[in-house]
């Protein structure tokens, strides 16, 4: 059944359930991209949408919980991350009583497996992060790496870096409901 975020309809992709029989254990019932129609190599699928905020006023907002910002750790992305006076991050995931803002962009999953496990791959990648500086301000977009056959999943490198500061967490939070 497809799911539609209605703030932010595409004709590229749509959202799906992950099926209960996936091998991506940890994702089934959670959200998938899949593209609509045949995607050319290089093809801008959108721009990667969502709340803009200084890295440190990101913090502040979202961080009034360990677990409020885990979770938006999760669908945020960090602009200019190598340079600290243009350190910016997306946020697409709306917080308590807040609209979504972020588009379907934001259910494409990582390539690998099983991450909280190893890096081995599920699958190749098919699209990628893309920024962009336009008249000084940079913009966030995903873009196809190679041809993507409609109906296929859209899948994306999240990086390691990524994978080993979520699996801290995870350990982190399954020591605190072992003892809790």
């Amino acid at each position: 059944r497809a799911v539609t975020l209605l703030r932010c309809a595409s004709a590229v992709l749509e959202v799906r359930a992950v099926a209960a029989d996936d091998a991506r254990v940890g994702l089934r019932g959670q959200s998938m991209a899949l593209a609509r129609r045949a995607v050319a190599q290089h093809e801008v699928l959108g721009a990667y949408t969502g709340r803009l905020a200084a890295n440190d006023a990101y913090h502040r907002h979202r961080g009034q919980s360990v677990v409020q910002l885990v979770e938006h750790e999760r669908y945020s992305y960090d602009l200019n991350k190598s340079d600290p006076t243009r350190h910016l991050v997306v946020d697409p995931w709306p917080g308590a009583d807040e609209p979504v803002v972020g588009s379907p962009l934001m259910a494409i999953n990582d390539f690998r497996k099983n991450p909280f496990l190893s890096n081995a791959k599920f699958a190749d990648t098919n699209v990628e992060f893309c920024e962009c500086d336009v008249m000084g301000f940079t913009h966030l977009f995903v873009v196809a790496s190679r041809p993507i056959a409609a109906g296929a999943e859209l899948l994306i490198d999240y990086g390691v870096n990524y994978w080993t500061e979520r699996r801290a967490v995870e350990r982190y939070f399954e020591l605190f409901r072992a003892t809790h």
